[in-house]
């Protein structure tokens, strides 16, 4: 049987969790938005949101998924999934990186 075609390697050895952190900090009022929004249809809403996603050797998020969510919101889903596809990050050093992210957001 044929390999699957190689791709890049994958490993969290190629992140940066300084420039992920950067990153995701410079878009920390985007993520915040979602989860308000929501929240003004919901005055309960809280809860933590893990997403994974891979950052691909153009330093762009690739396969990105809510990993595990008790906020129970699609539409906020959706709109952290959006915020994070138009992110760009530094692009990883000798493959691709595998990262998982989480978010705890409560009302003030």
């Amino acid at each position: 049987p044929a390999a699957p075609p190689a791709g890049p390697p994958v490993s969290e050895d190629f992140c940066s969790k300084s420039d992920i952190r950067v990153a995701m900090n410079r878009n920390k009022g985007s993520f915040r938005f979602c989860y308000q929004r929501e929240l003004q249809n919901n005055a309960d809403l809280s809860g933590k949101v893990v997403l994974r996603f891979t950052i691909g050797t153009d330093g762009r998020p690739k396969g990105a998924s809510i990993a595990s969510s008790t906020l129970n919101n699609k539409t906020a889903h959706g709109c952290i999934l959006k915020t994070l596809r138009r992110m760009t990050f530094k692009p990883p050093k000798g493959g691709v990186c595998p990262v998982r992210w989480p978010f705890s957001f409560q009302p003030k």
